[in-house]
C-alpha cells in the first residue's frame, strides 16, 4: 500500500534551512520514501525525543 503525504509549510522552511546549510538529506529522503510505502519506519529510522535525550545527558537544563 502506497500513501501519499502533503508536507506543512514549516517543514518546507525547515527542509530548505537543512539544503542551505549543506547537510545530507539523503536519509531523510530515504525515511520519507519507506513510510510512504509501506506506512511505517522500521526501528532504525525510529524517532526519538531530542531534549529528553539531551536533559538525560545532562546538556539541557
Amino acid at each position: 500500500m502506497s500513501y501519499s503525504l502533503s508536507y506543512a509549510g514549516s517543514f518546507k522552511k525547515d527542509y530548505k534551512r537543512l539544503e542551505k546549510r549543506g547537510l545530507p538529506l539523503e536519509k531523510l529522503a530515504e525515511a520519507i520514501k519507506i513510510f510512504t510505502d509501506s506506512g511505517s519506519l522500521p526501528s532504525e529510522c525510529r524517532l526519538t525525543n531530542f531534549r529528553e535525550d539531551m536533559r538525560i545527558r545532562g546538556s539541557v537544563a
